[in-house]
């Protein structure tokens, strides 16, 4: 042990100059507003001479901050790397498995399919037209999708972000499939006919020319992904739930995103425990091979980052944000080729992308009330129904009845339910964005539609059994 006494000690000498030296630097700034680990102060720092200084200064930053030069530095490159010239040959995606194939030719999942790509997908006509044998509604429209309208995975093959095609493919199949047989079919709205409308509506809008003009095919792919895993798992009851009986997600998680946070290491857990879900490992740098590692990196931090940001607990601050995001968008805050000039460009580049993928799942994920009347108020029954599942349990269980679940309160009032969640949690979100998105003004139309016809089902005094009878037992 005496042997590597002497480094230790000399290692932790250093370290403490190091941090004395920079106490005294940042002494000053750190009485003001904002990081002290910005990049003039780290860049000036006066650091020892048995220190690599760059090295030390990267590792300073990496640890003290939340900055990603890796994933920044990434993102800057998929934005101004060119297409690669040759595209190769189109291959069949939906190859790789018989069943879906299957499916994807059977004539009530076509008629269901015609309608990808627009508002009016019906994700629930989806999952009733396939059989038992086929019930897999998430692996029968991811498959679609990624092909429909431009090959998503071609343009990835395209652009030079994935290695072979064939195999990509078949690891993604994979993956898609065992995350739709991770969802619960036993809960009424979040299942996986519920993540194949989050994917659908995510697509639609990852489409429209604002959101295009921001992004790549690669964050295209990605949110795809992160809206085919926002869900995975969901036990049916809400994360308040989980914090009043302090079950294990709970504890596990420390009540911090608790649901959000189960659905991300869900996702990456099923590619870890089984190679041939891994699609991850299918990557490959834009510039160089060698540099694979951070297209990963890239790729993992933004399905966490979407999928995170569907927690609704964060709703509010994303309303906030998203007024002043667009205003600046609209002026020019998008940094483009030849503005790009530090890492603090860079992370500030990716943060903005970030915010706004964030942003675009989360609409998806609460865009039911803007699809035509009857897909909206199919949905509006199943949500209400799975709260007052909750709502059953709580009271067998001599809980406080959450928000929202009480079965005989709500059922007698759930126009003025939905009219709340229209008014206050849903337009809000949408509306800025649809000041710069015809996309987006199609959702919100829609929205002003749903909601003139629950506020005439209120004044009606409809109840839940007027308006859907005795469906709720048979959803």
């Amino acid at each position: 042990m005496e042997a590597f006494a002497a480094p230790a000690v000399t290692a932790l000498a250093l370290a403490e100059k190091t941090l004395r030296a920079l106490e005294i630097k940042v002494a000053k700034p750190r009485a003001s507003a904002g990081s002290v680990f910005t990049e003039t102060t780290v860049v000036t720092l006066d650091l020892p001479d048995a220190f690599d200084q760059q090295e030390t200064r990267k590792w300073l930053k990496e640890t003290f901050t939340q900055e990603d030069n890796v994933v920044a530095d990434s993102n800057y490159e998929m934005q101004m790397s060119p297409a690669r010239t040759t595209l190769g040959r189109r291959g069949s995606f939906v190859q790789q498995a018989a069943a879906v194939n299957k499916a994807l030719h059977m004539p009530a999942v076509s008629a269901c399919l015609e309608k990808c790509g627009d508002y009016e997908f019906d994700a629930l006509a989806l999952a009733k037209a396939l059989s038992k044998e086929e019930d897999q509604p998430l692996c029968i429209f991811g498959t679609h999708v990624l092909q429909y309208r431009g090959d998503v995975i071609a343009s990835l093959k395209k652009r030079g972000w994935i290695n072979d095609k064939t195999e990509f493919s078949q690891s993604l199949l994979s993956f898609i499939g065992k995350v739709n047989d991770s969802y619960l079919s036993s809960n009424p709205y979040h299942n996986a006919a519920h993540a194949v409308d989050v994917m659908a509506t995510t697509d639609f809008l990852m489409r429209s020319a604002f959101v295009k003009e921001r992004t790549t095919s690669f964050d295209h792919f990605l949110a795809l992904v992160a809206a085919a895993v926002h869900d995975v798992g969901h036990p049916g009851t809400n994360a308040l739930f989980q914090m009043k009986t302090m079950s294990p997600l709970a504890v596990r998680y420390n009540d911090q995103s608790i649901l959000e946070n189960m659905h991300c290491a869900t996702a990456f857990q099923i590619m870890k425990e089984s190679s041939e879900c891994n699609w991850l490992s299918s990557l490959v740098d834009v510039a160089d091979a060698q540099h694979a590692s951070g297209l990963r990196q890239y790729a993992r931090k933004g399905i966490i980052s979407m999928v995170l940001g569907t927690d609704m607990a964060k709703h509010q601050k994303c309303v906030e944000q998203l007024s002043a995001f667009v205003a600046e968008e609209r002026v020019g805050g998008n940094l483009v080729e030849g503005e790009v000039e530090t890492s603090a460009d860079k992370q500030r580049a990716l943060e903005r992308k970030l915010f706004l993928l964030d942003t675009v799942v989360h609409m998806a994920d609460l865009s039911n009330p803007c699809k035509p009347r009857g897909i909206a108020v199919n949905w509006s029954k199943r949500v209400c129904e799975e709260f007052w599942m909750q709502g059953d349990l709580e009271r067998t269980l001599g809980l406080q009845i959450s928000p929202l679940c009480d079965r005989v309160v709500g059922m007698q009032g759930m126009p003025k339910s939905q009219i709340g969640f229209i008014d206050f949690v849903v337009t809000p979100l949408v509306g800025p964005l649809a000041e710069v998105s015809p996309e987006a003004k199609v959702l919100l139309d829609g929205l002003r539609k749903n909601g003139t016809f629950w506020e005439e089902m209120d004044k009606q005094g409809k109840t839940f059994e007027e308006l859907f009878g005795d469906t709720a037992s048979k959803l």
